[in-house]
């Protein structure tokens, strides 16, 4: 088992997705860097998180891949502010 401290968010990439997303994100700063979107499952969320507690273990997120990253294992350890989105299940 493996904790996140701080606003860190430790996150089990998609294992299928040998590429990044199709998309990417262009950072207003500077139109000639250019950084993945990935997916993967939240393992652990840091206890300084500051979102509205909308984000859990085991949900499905979208997050910038910012390299080089910080690995654990197969985790990936990233900030809050590269976590893009919940991806929500269809009913």
């Amino acid at each position: 088992m493996i904790k996140a401290l701080g606003n860190n968010i430790i996150i089990k990439p998609n294992p299928f997705e040998e590429k990044p997303l199709g998309s990417s994100i262009i950072r207003p700063q500077s139109s000639e860097q250019r950084q993945p979107v990935r997916r993967g499952i939240v393992v652990s969320v840091g206890t300084e998180y500051k979102g509205n507690n909308d984000l859990k273990v085991e949900d499905e997120v979208i997050f910038l891949y910012k390299g080089p990253p910080t690995k654990w294992g197969e985790y990936l350890v990233v900030k809050e502010d590269f976590v893009l989105g919940i991806l929500e299940k269809w009913q």
